[in-house]
């Protein structure tokens, strides 16, 4: 057997199940129809097959809806005889959920019905609770999937009048989708799939009676067959395929499993082997489930077949992977199993051109990334369907001394109700949970019409997690619906960032005038900082804003929080510019809001940021921070509007000329005796007359 070692990923997806508003909406509006003698009406529901996206009895083209298609039809059993239902008024181009199924019956007002789906051919009590699948199941069509014969739907319902009434179906089987993707120099020729357990735990056969599930001929393997052979191309070919089973208790962490591809040669490709213990780990099959599969979910399975040799684009010494070129960056980073080991190490060998690839990200990574200085250069990320998105999408690792060059990130499709306290986006790492240092961002591009938290390094700096050291030059950083936006990073939640700087060729712009969600937070360095501590850090970014409601600062846009946590900022400036037009935000130097009643310390900063078109005092700006509570500053200084805030709600920030500043370095440091961060004369700037670097030790 020729085992090509692959990255096998067995994803359960979350639930999404239908308000029963929704259901009893559509069961209202069919119940009020005057039908002819003996024609009756069902009002029908799937229950949500556990995905994301809905419910379908095919799986569609996009490998995650689950609704009912036109000519779905359905058995209405009342205990002695069968009738055959179809689907009306209901076309695939607006699939749904909810679909009203009619029929010829005679049926007794007040009487209990089954709906089974799919429709028994000459129903009797014999066979209309009974369900058979038979392997190898055969898939006609590449990317598509017809599953109409095989996933098995019942339903219980009352006849009310001539209509049937709360048909909710629920799934009587599980389903496996195949994902696999070939990233080898050659095609590969694929003829099928199998599923092989180390026991018979998979069955063929499911009768029910009384409400209770009995299951018949047990098999340890399941197969599934291509219609014609599915040619994989080299570097990127791809295949969906979909296969139903009936799901018992049998299955236990400990079980063996098998996943394997057929090819045209005879071959078995291993795409994945090992315990369910093993193969899910922390996913919700073990944390919900027990380790046993579930009537109703749908279990991914996502395989990349790698090359061999030189081809691999990586090599393995002792542990530590060593990434020569872009074939490197890609194979590596589709590798589940070692991108999410806390022991993994990851070094670069040299600077890697990814040749304009849109580059697929990792989900998670645990271990520790050394990019060696070196630099990735020339990709791009696209997010679509409210995914939070980044070269690494989280971060439970380190990631350091990696140089990002000429990357573009595009975030779209929005939906209502997103949270842009957990959706994130930045181009290095969506949502930090650990530790990033010694990064830097240039000559890249980020736009985003979906609401997120949204930074060049990162999107969301969780609680605890550290971003140090890090830099963006020559970037732009664009939102057009309701954000944090940050130069460095949309949102700190209690998290720290430390010794870094967005430079003054830098732009955030935040422009809203075509939406209806204008609340932003927009900051240089970070949107919002909802407690935590900046530290050592200094923006120079160029911020514009149209018809903004909420907070935008030279360094911060907002350090309000409530709960009961702190904040400190202590040795950074904001030295760039924040124009365009508001709508009532909140607009300062450094810091647009800084309310909240929980503590918050300012020490040792200055800010010489450019108001432009806010160059008289105003309700709505400030010349440090527009308005605050429970905000104490010690020695900090501002050069622009003459009022510190809007109502004078701080003290210990003074205003002074620009070129007075200089003469303030002994009392910023004065103020740093306790830090580990100074001040120093910076003479090659006018905006920045002083910057910042880190005490001798």
């Amino acid at each position: 057997m020729n085992k090509i070692y692959t990255i096998l990923g067995l994803g359960l997806l979350s639930a999404a199940t239908l308000s029963s508003c929704q259901e009893e909406a559509v069961v209202q509006e069919n119940g009020n129809r005057t039908l002819p003698e003996g024609t009756y009406s069902a009002s029908a529901v799937i229950r949500s097959f556990m995905s994301s996206e809905g419910s379908r009895a095919n799986v569609q083209a996009d490998g995650k809806s689950f609704m009912w298609n036109t000519d779905d039809k359905v058995t209405i059993w009342d205990g002695t005889n069968g009738y055959e239902f179809t689907a009306i008024n209901y076309t695939d181009d607006e699939p749904s959920a909810n679909v009203e199924f009619q029929g010829e019956a005679a049926l007794t007002d007040g009487a209990k019905v089954w709906g089974i789906y799919p429709a028994v051919t000459n129903s009797t009590a014999e066979n209309v609770f009974s369900f058979t699948l038979d392997y190898p199941f055969v898939q006609n069509t590449q990317g598509t999937a017809d599953l109409k014969e095989t996933m098995f739907m019942l339903a219980e319902g009352t006849v009310e009048g001539q209509t049937i009434a709360n048909l909710e179906f629920k799934h009587q089987t599980a389903l496996f989708h195949f994902k696999i993707t070939n990233n080898k120099s050659s095609a590969i020729q694929l003829t099928g799939l199998k599923v092989t357990a180390d026991s018979e735990i998979f069955p063929t056969g499911l009768n029910i009676a009384d409400g209770t599930n009995s299951y018949t001929d047990k098999v340890k393997e399941l197969e599934l067959n291509f219609s014609t052979t599915v040619s994989l191309d080299a570097k990127g070919g791809s295949i969906d395929a979909y296969m139903n089973f009936f799901p018992t208790q049998d299955m236990n962490a400990s079980t063996g499993l098998t996943i394997t591809a057929q090819t045209e040669e005879g071959e078995d490709l291993i795409l994945k082997e090992g315990t369910v213990g093993n193969l899910y780990k922390e996913t919700a099959l073990a944390t919900t489930d027990n380790f046993n599969y579930a009537a109703g979910k749908r279990y991914g399975v996502t395989a990349t077949l790698l090359p061999t040799g030189d081809e691999l684009g990586y090599t393995e010494e002792n542990g530590v992977y060593t990434i020569l070129n872009a074939d490197g960056i890609v194979n590596l980073f589709s590798q589940v199993d070692i991108m999410t080991k806390t022991d993994t190490k990851i070094v670069l060998s040299g600077d890697i051109d990814m040749n304009d690839t849109e580059l697929s990200p990792v989900a998670e990574f645990k271990g520790d990334f050394d990019g060696n200085g070196k630099t990735i250069s020339n990709f791009s990320l696209v997010s679509e369907d409210n995914q939070n998105t980044g070269m690494f999408i989280v971060n439970s690792g380190t990631i350091r001394n990696l140089t990002i060059d000429n990357a573009t990130l595009a975030k779209e499709n929005a939906y209502a109700g997103t949270d842009i306290n957990t959706n994130a986006a930045g181009l290095l790492v969506g949502t930090n949970k650990k530790t990033v240092k010694n990064c830097i961002v240039r000559n890249s591009e980020i736009r985003s019409t979906v609401g997120a938290s949204i930074g060049a390094i990162v999107g969301l700096n969780s609680p605890d997690a550290i971003i140090d050291g890090c830099r963006i030059e020559s970037t732009s950083i664009e939102a057009t619906d309701k954000s944090n936006l940050g130069g460095l990073t949309g949102f700190n939640d209690a998290a720290t960032i430390s010794y870094s700087f967005v430079k003054e060729d830098v732009t955030v712009s935040y422009d809203c005038s075509g939406t209806t969600g204008n609340s932003a937070n927009v900051g240089g360095m970070a949107g919002w900082s909802r407690a935590g501590s900046i530290k050592g850090c200094g923006s120079s970014a160029q911020i514009t804003s149209t018809n903004v409601a909420s907070s935008i600062g030279g360094l911060i846009g907002s350090i309000w929080f409530g709960q009961a946590k702190q904040f400190s900022l202590e040795a950074s400036y904001a030295a760039g510019s924040i124009s365009g037009s508001t709508n009532g935000a909140s607009v300062g130097g450094m810091v647009g809001n800084a309310e909240g009643a929980c503590q918050k310390t300012i020490t040792a900063c200055y800010t010489t940021t450019q108001l432009l078109s806010y160059e008289t005092d105003s309700d709505d700006y400030g010349g440090f921070i527009k308005k605050a509570t429970a905000t104490t500053c010690t020695a900090c200084f501002y050069t622009n509007i003459e009022a510190a805030s809007a109502n004078n709600s701080i003290t210990g920030a003074t205003h002074i000329k620009k070129e007075e500043l200089k003469e303030k370095l002994t009392d910023l440091n004065n103020a740093l005796t306790n830090s580990e961060y100074e001040f120093i004369d910076n003479p090659d700037s006018e905006t920045e007359p002083l910057t910042i670097q880190k005490k001798a030790e």
